[in-house]
């Protein structure tokens, strides 16, 4: 037997779907295009797209993948309520490759910053 649904999508989960749907048009895929790329059952997909029924992480995975864009992203892009949408909200590029490479360059800024308050210095007293 299948586990019982755990209900409607609540807050964090509406903003996945929102944050997939804004992909999704920045994309420019239809969402039947959208299903028929993730493998997804037709009704699932709407069912989850109405907040019916939460999208579990392996649909965020497929989702992205289709979208051309990083599934991290897509999390953390409705983690913060006040950016409805995935992109670089500095220049105003909405597209998922664009939000791809500002997820990177975030990412690969985070480690330089690590990397470089663990290497000694000139100055250090030597």
């Amino acid at each position: 037997m299948g586990q019982k649904p755990i209900g409607p999508a609540r807050g964090f989960s509406m903003r996945v779907i929102d944050v997939i749907e804004n992909a999704r048009r920045d994309a420019d895929v239809s969402q039947a295009e959208l299903i028929q790329r993730t493998g997804m059952g037709r009704n699932t997909f709407y069912k989850k797209l109405r907040g019916e029924v939460p999208f579990n992480t392996n649909d965020i995975d497929v989702i992205a993948e289709a979208l051309g864009c990083d599934p991290m992203l897509i999390l953390r892009t409705a983690a913060k309520p006040a950016l409805s949408v995935v992109g670089d909200p500095d220049t105003g590029d909405l597209s998922p490759k664009r939000a791809t490479e500002k997820a990177r360059e975030s990412w690969n800024n985070g480690i330089e910053k690590r990397a470089a308050k663990k290497r000694p210095t000139d100055d250090d007293g030597k």
